[in-house]
């Protein structure tokens, strides 16, 4: 029978923690890292790009392959094992990354590449043992939902202090330390709040491993047929969506230093950007008892690109600017928090609908668009920077880049995430369908309690 008894705030918090953890060094990685390749490790924008394009198709096979590991292990606690395991192979090779080695070029090069990619195969097996936790440690759907809205806001909150006490360490005078040791604080604090989530969690996690008396391989036919019409699309979808908040990531401590000659610009920029965030969850939680969430997704992206387009056209001003690309990040915020209960719904079809019992793989896959769409908006960013002149070495940048960054970042950005909402235009698990997966899921639920 299920256990709806009430989960403590202790145990809730504990949860959230882990996102609150993580977040800063995806937020280091997000907006710095393509900056630290050209003007700390002194690399090429060429050769940036071309590595930091192709490592991102690698890692998102090994996330892939990480669901299916976390899934097959017999560990007992495997979740919050292979969680805690996973941050501090994280941490550990995520300082590395933003090490500037005193050795050759080449050199850099290699250890650039080695500590990325065991940077984020650690993060890769902390991420999908932290999401698969919420069906372990939540009972009822209440609970399930409390635990990620509290995790989300706690990310939130990480973002802020990123925002604020992050960019600010970034801009001491010599960039090498600067980097080092945010990537070190950084990774200290991703270790001590997953021992946060493996103490509060813990206990559950081991229940769950009782309660499993039989182990189910996923097995190759499992793999291929998760990968049907809906699952691909949205997939696409959400490559596409995140290849072009890449861009735009990638290139604003550009368009602020280099162009509005306003470094501060960016600790505003993410200021703003963590408290409407924030904020975009609660009109999210209300509108979507209003409307379907295919429409308020539709309707909110395309309301952020209107005021992106607004704030490329009248935005000339740092005050401006941040106005028309606030209203940008409260709409697009609103779109983004969709993306995780979509991939929940392609979990309960392939497993209501489908038979497929690949929860945790599906969630696997969310993490493969991800690095998938770094790959390609970092490849749109750097080569776009290539292309309207940018060279490092240059005191002063020519006129050809100061006309072009704003065209790369925000034009980019929207024609990028126009193109995807066009695989959305043939998703087919809307309201309608949803409701009869939710009504085949209620039905194994009561099956269950009997």
């Amino acid at each position: 029978m299920e256990n709806t008894g009430k989960l403590s705030s202790k145990t809730v918090l504990s949860y959230g923690m882990g996102e609150f953890g993580f977040n800063f060094i995806n937020y280091l990685i997000a907006y710095y890292l393509l900056f630290f390749m050209t003007n700390v490790l002194l690399l090429p924008i060429s050769t940036a790009a071309v590595i930091y394009s192709v490592i991102q198709f690698f890692e998102a096979g090994t996330g892939l392959l990480c669901g299916i590991l976390v899934d097959r292990s017999k560990l007992k606690g495997k979740y919050t094992t292979w969680a805690l395991r996973g941050a501090i192979i994280c941490a550990i090779f995520g300082t590395l990354v933003f090490t500037n080695f005193p050795v050759s070029t080449l050199a850099k090069e290699i250890i650039f590449i080695i500590s990325y990619f065991l940077c984020y195969l650690g993060f890769n097996f902390m991420w999908v043992s932290y999401r698969a936790l919420v069906g372990v440690v939540g009972k009822t759907s209440e609970q399930t939902v409390k635990l990620s809205v509290t995790a989300s806001q706690l990310g939130t909150i990480g973002m802020f202090l990123f925002s604020y006490v992050g960019v600010k360490l970034l801009n001491i005078q010599n960039q090498t330390l600067a980097f080092f040791l945010s990537a070190a604080i950084y990774g200290v604090i991703l270790i001590i709040s997953f021992v946060i989530v493996r103490a509060g969690s813990r206990q559950a996690d081991l229940e769950h491993s009782e309660e499993t008396t039989v182990q189910k391989k996923l097995e190759a036919k499992d793999i291929l047929k998760t990968f049907n019409a809906p699952t691909v699309l949205f997939s696409v979808a959400s490559i596409l969506r995140f290849a072009a908040q890449t861009v735009l990531g990638s290139l604003l401590v550009y368009y602020f230093s280099l162009v509005m000659k306003s470094s501060n610009m960016m600790t505003i920029y993410l200021l703003e950007n963590s408290i409407l965030t924030f904020l975009s969850g609660f009109v999210v939680t209300a509108a979507v008892k209003k409307m379907s969430k295919l429409t308020l997704y539709y309707s909110s992206t395309l309301t952020s690109l209107v005021f992106m387009a607004i704030a490329y056209f009248i935005g000339k001003t740092p005050v401006t600017f941040l106005v028309f690309m606030g209203f940008y990040i409260f709409f697009n915020a609103m779109g983004g928090q969709l993306l995780m209960p979509f991939f929940a719904d392609l979990a309960d079809y392939n497993e209501y609908e489908r038979g497929l019992d690949t929860r945790a793989f599906t969630y696997s896959i969310s993490s493969g668009c991800i690095y998938l769409s770094q790959a390609v908006g970092a490849a749109i960013a750097s080569f776009g920077l290539s292309t309207i002149g940018y060279d490092a070495t240059l005191p002063v940048q020519p006129q050809s880049f100061v006309d072009g960054v704003g065209v790369v970042m925000l034009v980019g950005s929207i024609v990028v995430t126009l193109i995807s909402l066009l695989p959305m235009l043939f998703y087919k698990l809307n309201a309608k369908t949803m409701e009869g997966v939710y009504a085949k899921k209620a039905a194994a639920t009561a099956k269950a309690e009997e």
